[in-house]
């Protein structure tokens, strides 16, 4: 149980077993960025999804070159993808 003491809740008082078994949401404005209140977890996270997406891009989506040259094992980056919710399908084969 949450208790918090505004509503909606925010995602910095959540557990994170809850917020990395559904993926990360991460809240953006209309004009695709974080707002000005985001939160801690939220700047980290969307830091970290734009590093790897900018790394999956120069190695052509491969997930193996991309965690050797981010320097972590590649079941952490499996982890952070699917975390993340960053789409890797195909992206390298036909893009």
């Amino acid at each position: 149980m949450v208790l918090a003491s505004t509503s909606p809740v925010p995602a910095d008082v959540l557990p994170d077993s809850i917020l990395q078994a559904a993926g990360v949401r991460i809240r953006r404005d209309e004009s695709g960025t974080l707002p000005p209140d985001a939160s801690l977890f939220e700047i980290v996270a969307e830091f970290e999804r734009r590093k790897i997406i900018e790394c999956l891009k120069t190695v052509n989506y491969s997930q193996t070159e991309a965690a050797e040259k981010l320097g972590i094992p590649l079941s952490t980056l499996n982890q952070k993808i699917k975390r993340l919710n960053i789409d890797v399908r195909k992206k390298g084969a036909g893009q």
